[in-house]
């Protein structure tokens, strides 16, 4: 297997893997900002929710509805923005 394959075998089996059982699907009792986003072509849905303590994210829950790419980055879009301040 050359690496290019052995990449885009780690690639799929991650997506596989997030989409199936993510890590910050949900909400947040009282979040503290939502955003919301639709992509109009294809219909995935995407709802954020932060909670926040001195401007950093503490938590971060997401609901999407949607194909297993778009579910896959919302979760490891949340888990990259933890301790993050919303600006950045």
């Amino acid at each position: 297997m050359t690496d290019a394959m052995e990449g885009a075998a780690l690639y799929d089996q991650l997506i596989v893997e997030r989409a199936g059982k993510p890590l910050f699907a949900g909400r947040l009792e009282l979040p503290d900002k939502v955003g919301e986003g639709k992509n109009p072509l294809c219909g995935d849905k995407t709802r954020v929710e932060l909670g926040l303590e001195q401007h950093h994210i503490t938590a971060v829950r997401h609901h999407t509805r949607g194909c297993a790419i778009c579910l896959a980055a919302a979760d490891l879009m949340a888990e990259h923005i933890m301790g993050l301040t919303p600006q950045q």
